[in-house]
């Protein structure tokens, strides 16, 4: 088994905690946390690493269970997953080098000595035995599943419309109460995608809400594939589920109903694809933005340690989590 150490228990680093119980390659081998927070006192039975001597003494005090620092678990685990806020985890990634372990950013990181940007549904073979990477954003993520479903030769033009949560659910300090803010420039979505696939020609634009139930996102191509053929592929990739045009997309409902039916934090892992009823080219995408980059991070776990193949590594993932179109439709179409 191959120890995975998570740094940060918050959004996306609780989720990976979770699921790593339930996997037949990873194993969790400790939590880095600086703080006793709500994630940290539900779970006292996972194996937490303070950050630094302080937060050891302040964890303790405030009754948390700690084995020991972040260097501990550096020296036992073979990988660490760094799940801390967006854009800080070039000031870690030096702790990760210096005990030689390998490192996957998630977030969206931008600096480019974190390791390439990977997306394990485009560009697999950059994450194989590499020592660092750095995670798709929530909505590339979405994005590339789109783009690698349908074949990315089959797509000759992209302009997506991302429509984004204000805040994360625990965050509804740094939420938009009343009003829509537009980017006044193209977001980094776009750019993204073009740095996995340069031929591709994408752009887009971010328009952030007055939300907390995931983002959405418009996406307009051109492609020599034929409708019902697009339709078709996107439905057999088990990471997605297509919507009947003409049905309303309801991001409460969806994800209403994967509390419903039963998931942690109505983890919804699938993309939820609604075509135009009247325009072939236009489609809309629901995700998860706290759950979405779940079985891309699983991927390319298996990638970085393993060095499996891209068809193994998504097999595994997708039947550790429980994902297949029979799954989708019973968690979110009903």
């Amino acid at each position: 088994m191959i120890g995975v150490g998570i740094v940060g228990m918050g959004i996306i680093g609780k989720r990976v905690a979770h699921v790593l119980s339930a996997d037949p390659d990873l194993t969790l081998a400790g939590v880095v946390i600086r703080n006793a927070s709500g994630p940290v006192l539900a779970r006292p039975d996972l194996p937490y690493y303070a950050a630094d001597l302080e937060r050891l003494h302040a964890l303790t005090a405030g009754g948390v269970e700690v084995r020991g620092l972040q260097t501990d678990l550096l020296a036992r685990c073979d990988v660490i997953m760094d799940c801390g806020p967006s854009r800080t985890g070039a000031g870690r990634s030096e702790h990760y080098r210096a005990a030689g372990v390998r490192s996957l950013f998630c977030g969206g990181e931008r600096s480019v000595e974190l390791g390439p940007l990977v997306h394990p549904a485009l560009n697999f073979d950059a994450a194989v035995g590499a020592s660092s990477c750095r995670l798709t954003s929530c909505n590339t993520t979405a994005l590339g599943r789109f783009v690698s479903a349908l074949g990315a030769t089959a797509i000759d033009e992209l302009d997506g419309v991302v429509l984004r949560c204000c805040t994360d659910t625990d965050k509804a300090a740094k939420g938009i109460v009343n009003g829509a803010v537009v980017g006044a420039n193209r977001s980094h979505h776009a750019d993204d995608l073009r740095a996995i696939l340069p031929y591709l020609t994408a752009t887009s634009t971010a328009v952030t809400l007055p939300m907390t139930a995931g983002h959405l996102i418009q996406v307009r191509i051109r492609s020599s594939a034929l409708p019902a053929e697009i339709v078709e592929r996107l439905a057999a990739n088990p990471r997605i589920a297509v919507l009947a045009p003409g049905r309303p997309l309801d991001t409460a409902r969806l994800k209403q109903s994967a509390f419903t039916a039963g998931r942690p934090w109505g983890n919804r892992y699938e993309l939820v694809v609604r075509p135009s009823e009247d325009d072939p080219s236009v489609f809309w995408l629901s995700l998860d933005n706290e759950a979405i980059t779940v079985p891309e991070a699983l991927d390319v776990l298996r990638a970085m340690t393993l060095g499996s193949s891209g068809e193994t590594a998504v097999r595994t993932t997708d039947e550790s989590l429980g994902l297949s179109a029979k799954a989708a439709a019973e968690a979110l179409l009903c």
